[in-house]
């Protein structure tokens, strides 16, 4: 009696097939899977598509050219399925191709998993090291889950990757997922001391918010039958640090709590419930001077964070001043409808959050100031402070201060990457603590749309009083200079102002309905200050672009220093290749046309899910050396570029001129 229109009713056994080599793209009467799975609700089943290796980027409508991730964001902008659908992308794209990993399934499905588990360990090993925690939690389930099919991992690695797991999910601050991974591992591997402490740790962490009397008793026994138990030598000193942390969480649980530490307790919960004008209240209650929290500066960073975020918040969701105009209303010839319209594109309290961004810039920079990279005081360590004050600046349109910062943080995680892949046992210990759940890049193209939100208020802003100014006086003042500001430029100002996402379309409609009919000299008027607003805006966007663009170079080059370094000193391992090649897509996210040694094309093809030529996602067609097309066309038109390292051409150039030598003797 199992109704099937149910929401993911159905998830068992997609998973089951999509392990026996289910064509994750394959379609029905022109549908695909992801496309039916998302019009009928089906969520965790499209996640499931998704890791599998359906493709995001199709396109699912050709008339509105709708693509299945622009149908995500449109129908469940709630649920955070966008997001979720990325992150799964990025796993299927660490894995393979889709087509490959269906065949190697389809052609003997116990082979296959024990391959696509092997590949998944890996990549997750790649991610941990550059610290890129949720791509790796991704990569680890998909190990997991495919090393159910046969149990090809032994059991200290399966053990291991289900603590990096839970750990990965900790730090994504997912901390129900990790206890329960937590719980698993322990239930499987009773005596594991690894799972003891994750399962500590999950249940001790902050953002889990409240924790019960019992279950600090349930930590406390966890960590002393940690440290009864004989720990291996390689990973002693790790788990006895752990072990304190833990001893000293529970012993901190038995003490009555301070006002100061209550209610940074409040703050960070709320924060991480997205709660941000609570968590704000609670922050700076705990940073008053009278109540003395005893280490200020890690709560100085969070009051930063939400100050950011909550400044962020108000311009992405932003209130307007005036309702919607109703056009049976508007009288679009009167000069009170051009100010209406005008209006209608700021945002209502724009100001209190470029306020709540500059507080966030002077917590960020005391930070800085205060604090260094050895993350002894439990603050963050002074390279990511320096990244936050970086995003602030570039935020409040400070590009090219913001940029010094940027790239010093930047130079510093790299130093960091290669301690990591080298196994410095010191930078380990430095940083073990640091987390990295977000592209750099992703991060700064938020900060970059804060930005220009900013600009366009400020635009709007000066157009209103521009335009008022008009309308008192009875002649339009010289200091305007408007002769120059041609009338008849009004469309084509406004077209260049939406695309370069300065104002809305449907703002932009809403100016030019005002300017249909003839007008008179004050109407002229008042478009040549539209004009003349829009032409500055324009050329104060321009300067921003242009120096996010050298940022984004600068950035990418710093990265390529990083894989010639790691390059002239690799081991040959699959993590090593594999780190490699991560490098250098992190590199062209930076910048596409970073240039990449012809040496290390390999590494970068052997990740790269892209078409080569075009980077069309999920390539159907393949050269001899594995380098992936979309179509015959654009390998085509790749061969002249790609013969030069096609590994396939080299080895048969090499069986040639051989076999011309054995023949010759």
């Amino acid at each position: 009696g199992q109704n099937y229109s149910d929401n993911d009713v159905l998830l068992p056994f997609l998973k089951l097939i999509l392990a026996r080599g289910f064509d994750a793209n394959g379609t029905n009467q022109g549908m695909s899977a992801l496309y039916m799975a998302l019009y009928k609700g089906h969520l965790e089943c499209a996640v499931a598509l998704v890791r599998a290796g359906a493709s995001i980027t199709d396109v699912i409508c050709k008339e509105t050219n709708t693509t299945v991730i622009k149908m995500a964001e449109l129908n469940y902008p709630k649920l955070n399925l966008p997001k979720r659908l990325r992150e799964a992308a990025v796993v299927a794209q660490n894995l393979g191709y889709s087509n490959k990993r269906r065949d190697l399934l389809r052609h003997d499905y116990v082979k296959g998993a024990k391959k696509l588990a092997e590949r998944a360990r890996i990549n997750a090993e790649t991610m941990l090291t550059k610290g890129s925690y949720k791509e790796a939690a991704g990569l680890l389930e998909e190990a997991l889950s495919y090393n159910s099919i046969n149990q090809s991992f032994t059991m200290s690695i399966e053990s291991a990757c289900m603590i990096n797991l839970s750990a990965c999910q900790l730090q994504c601050n997912q901390t129900k997922l990790a206890e329960k991974t937590a719980r698993d591992t322990l239930k499987k591997f009773p005596n594991y001391t690894g799972a003891m402490i994750a399962l500590g740790k999950a249940i001790a962490h902050p953002s889990r918010g409240e924790t019960s009397a019992e279950l600090w008793n349930e930590v406390e026994n966890l960590v002393n039958a940690a440290a009864a138990a004989v720990i291996p030598a390689e990973s002693r000193e790790m788990m006895i640090s752990n072990i304190k942390y833990l001893q000293s969480e529970v012993a901190s649980s038995r003490k009555t709590k301070s006002p100061a530490i209550q209610a940074a307790e409040i703050a960070i919960k709320e924060y991480h419930a997205f709660n941000l004008k609570k968590a704000a209240v609670a922050i700076d209650l705990t940073l008053r001077p009278e109540l003395e929290h005893p280490n200020p500066l890690p709560m100085r960073s969070l009051k930063g964070n939400i100050n950011f975020d909550l400044g962020a918040d108000i311009l992405m969701f932003p209130e307007r001043k005036m309702e919607e105009k109703n056009n049976n209303d508007c009288d679009c010839d009167s000069d009170d409808a051009i100010l209406d319209t005008v209006n209608q594109g700021t945002i209502q309290d724009w100001n209190i959050a470029e306020e709540k961004i500059k507080i966030a810039l002077v917590e960020f920079e005391y930070c800085l100031d205060n604090s260094d990279n050895s993350n002894n005081n439990g603050g963050m360590p002074s390279f990511l402070q320096e990244w936050n004050v970086a995003l602030s600046l570039v935020a409040l349109g400070r590009i090219e201060e913001g940029s010094k910062n940027a790239l010093s943080s930047i130079q510093i995680r790299q130093e960091i990457d290669r301690a990591h892949l080298n196994g410095s046992t010191d930078q380990k210990k430095i940083f073990s603590n640091v987390t990295f759940d977000i592209k750099l890049i992703d991060a700064l193209l938020h900060a970059v749309k804060i930005s220009k939100i900013f600009l366009q208020q400020r635009a709007l802003k000066r157009m209103e009083s521009l335009l008022r100014t008009a309308l008192r006086a009875s002649t339009i003042s010289e200091e305007m200079d408007l002769e120059k500001y041609s009338v008849s430029n009004l469309v084509d100002v406004v077209t260049q102002v939406v695309s370069l996402e300065i104002i809305e379309q449907s703002w932009a409609d809403d100016v030019l309905e005002c300017f249909e009919t003839n007008c008179n000299d004050d109407d002229a008027n008042m478009r040549a200050i539209i004009v003349k607003v829009l032409y500055e805006a324009i050329g104060e966007t321009n300067k921003v672009q242009n120096a996010v663009h050298k940022l984004r170079a600068d950035a990418a080059s710093l990265i390529m220093e990083t894989v010639l370094s790691a390059h002239q000193n690799r081991k040959e391992n699959d993590v090593h290749k594999t780190f490699i090649g991560a490098m250098i897509n992190e590199a062209l996210e930076w910048d596409a046309k970073v240039k990449i040694p012809s040496d290390l094309q390999r590494f970068h093809q052997k990740i790269s899910t892209g078409c080569h030529h075009c980077g069309r996602a999920n390539p159907s067609k393949k050269c001899h050396c594995g380098v992936a097309y979309c179509s015959k066309q654009c390998q085509i038109d790749s061969w002249k570029e790609h013969k030069q390292i096609c590994s396939h051409r080299n080895a048969q150039k090499k069986k040639k001129k051989k076999g011309k030598k054995k023949r010759n003797n």
